[in-house]
């Protein structure tokens, strides 16, 4: 009896140990946008951070690239009225990220670096229309662990968390 008990005691253990081992935990929660935001793109950089293309109340677009901490580095905005499309993440690394903007007159290319200066470009053609672009490219994890998007049944306010493994 005694060694049932003591089986049933250690494998308790075990997968309580486990279970909180494997539990992903909450590293950060930032806002991206109120009420009628909506997250298009999400890039890892890789090292707890990302880059995230969100479209706010229909009329504006935010570019937005995120630390591992959860801080905004980089924030910009433009009125859809400017743009052919929405912008595009091309890479995000912690050194910083690129995207690419059609706005009306034009594509720019923006490169934006660990501290947030932005670098800008306006180019002959769209980089996302090369044979090689990653168009669209989502990427909501990396080795460390992965993006959610939270929303606030209260208010309606879009978060973007991050979780470790």
């Amino acid at each position: 009896m005694k060694t049932k008990s003591l089986v049933t005691a250690v494998t308790f253990l075990t997968l309580t140990t486990l279970s909180t081992t494997l539990a992903a935990k909450l590293v950060w929660d930032s806002l991206v946008g109120v009420v009628d935001a909506k997250i298009l793109q999400v890039i890892s950089d890789g090292a707890g951070g990302c880059g995230c293309v969100a479209l706010l109340g229909g009329t504006l677009y935010q570019v937005t690239h995120f630390n591992g901490k959860g801080v905004s580095v980089f924030n910009t905005m433009w009125s859809t009225n400017d743009c052919i499309d929405s912008p595009q993440l091309i890479g995000c690394s912690k050194k910083g990220m690129s995207f690419e903007l059609h706005l009306t007159n034009g594509p720019l290319l923006f490169t934006i670096d660990a501290k947030g200066n932005a670098t800008t470009q306006q180019t002959a053609f769209s980089v996302l229309d090369t044979p090689c672009s990653n168009q669209f490219q989502q990427c909501y994890y990396d080795a460390k662990g992965f993006f959610v998007e939270r929303v606030s049944l209260t208010s309606g306010d879009k978060y973007l968390q991050r979780y470790s493994y």
